[in-house]
């Protein structure tokens, strides 16, 4: 049989040799190695960045969360409420909610330190734990594990007999008796990072002169030290390395008395007109935490 025209056109077609396949010679792949390297370097502070600059923010959302609920029971109850005694504080009288409550939590500080037991302090980067009652308006109720990573200012709450242990009798004209007495609403501390449920600033007092030496970190863990002019019950219990472009000290921190500034970081604070803002370590002299005081600087030894 004949082939057709077409057939032996097709016949007659050279072949082309196949082309061999392009591979990188080994300065293309050090060159792409390197320039993702480079990228590598230059993205990932940017991307910390953002991640520190995200939790941040949650921490000021948490204050103003808390502080919102503070205002409220303050107009309701003209001051803030300390409960059946140590076992409610502000975190059932406040907050009428049991457990690691998200707001209780500033995301630099979430858990305790590892073998917490309640009543233990937090750090710079650790919550505290603190046993309140599982129902606060049943003082024989059993007693609940509460986490938390903010301290209430102690002045705002309703002076009782039980505080008398810890406080002096001639620091009691201090607490404001009701919500009309803070004069300077904007500068009055509600809420601020601490390493304990609550505390009693004397700014620019002779009690917060530390001995002339700070511990940013976790005050050489004695913040539970609760007795009537005890510098640890101040100041001391927020004056702590938590908020920086670097996130919380990971480890102690201790400065000298005459150094200023402390550190180059702060911590987040709300006040009692309800507005939130971050503050650096030697800010928080410059505010209004009792009635009976007027902004100071830091004490130098």
């Amino acid at each position: 049989m004949r082939k057709s025209s077409r057939l032996k056109q097709l016949d007659r077609t050279p072949m082309v040799p196949r082309q061999p396949e392009h591979a990188f010679t080994l300065i293309e792949l050090l060159v792409v190695i390197g320039t993702i390297a480079l990228l590598a370097v230059t993205l990932l502070p940017a991307l910390a960045g953002t991640k520190i600059g995200t939790k941040n923010i949650q921490c000021l959302n948490n204050l103003r969360q808390l502080t919102s609920e503070a205002l409220a029971y303050q107009s309701d109850n003209g001051a803030i409420g300390w409960g059946t005694g140590t076992s409610s504080l502000w975190m059932t009288t406040v907050i009428h909610e049991q457990g690691s409550a998200a707001i209780r939590l500033c995301p630099f500080a979430m858990a305790p330190t590892q073998g917490a037991i309640p009543d233990g302090q937090g750090t710079a980067n650790n919550a505290w734990i603190w046993n309140v009652l599982s129902d606060p308006n049943n003082p024989n109720s059993p007693l609940v594990a509460t986490n938390g990573s903010y301290g209430l200012n102690g002045w705002l709450y309703k002076y009782q007999a039980a505080m008398g242990g810890f406080i002096e009798p001639g620091d009691v004209i201090r607490f404001f008796p009701s919500v009309t007495a803070i004069k300077h609403p904007s500068q009055t501390p509600e809420f601020v990072d601490a390493i304990w449920p609550d505390l009693w600033p004397y700014p620019g007092g002779v009690p917060d002169d530390h001995n002339g030496a700070w511990e940013l970190y976790a005050d050489n863990f004695r913040a539970n030290t609760s007795t009537a002019g005890n510098v640890d019950q101040g100041m001391a219990r927020c004056c702590i390395a938590r908020h920086s472009g670097q996130g919380p000290a990971g480890g102690t921190t201790k400065v000298a008395g005459n150094t200023v500034p402390l550190w180059n970081g702060g911590v987040n604070i709300s006040c009692a007109d309800g507005h939130v803002e971050p503050t650096t370590l030697e800010g928080l002299w410059s505010y209004y935490w009792n009635a009976n005081m007027t902004p100071a600087t830091r004490p130098l030894r």
